[in-house]
């Protein structure tokens, strides 16, 4: 007999709207009652894409990853983020989390109060191909979003 505060959570559990979007598509977030993890499925990630699905799991308080999981887990914990899309900056505004950010790609073309209100200690990583690898490094993240374009 389990405990049900030890329960293996089970992926087809991770059906409740944490977050529904207005206007993008193309992805949802779920979670499971009486977790604090999300599940996040992302159709077609990337342009040209057809009949794609990457499922990211983000585990947080150390919750198990669900039986049945196949895909990317990410400890959901994350204290240092560095983005390199300001689009990301504006999810994390979304999610009242960009306080969490260390590092931007482009700090001048970040418009996010919060952001800019902390721009003497954010560093700025660089772009494309001129990254600066040691700055990177020296903020410390525990995540790093990237994004993925053709050519």
């Amino acid at each position: 007999m389990v405990a049900c505060g030890n329960r293996q959570e089970n992926i087809n559990e991770f059906v409740s709207d944490v977050y529904t979007p207005v206007y993008a598509r193309g992805f949802s977030i779920s979670g499971a009652e009486g977790k604090r993890s999300t599940l996040l499925t992302v159709s077609n990630p990337w342009q040209g894409a057809d009949s794609v699905v990457v499922s990211l799991f983000i585990s947080r308080d150390g919750e198990p990853v669900p039986d049945g999981f196949e895909g990317q887990v990410i400890d959901g914990d994350a204290a240092r983020v560095i983005t390199m899309s300001s689009t990301q900056i504006a999810m994390l505004d979304a999610i009242g989390e960009s306080r969490k950010v260390v590092g931007v790609s482009g700090l001048g073309f970040i418009s996010s109060p919060g952001i800019r209100s902390r721009r003497d200690s954010i560093g700025d990583v660089g772009y494309d191909s001129n990254f600066n690898y040691e700055l990177i490094m020296s903020l410390d993240p525990d995540i790093v979003l990237l994004y993925g374009v053709n050519g």
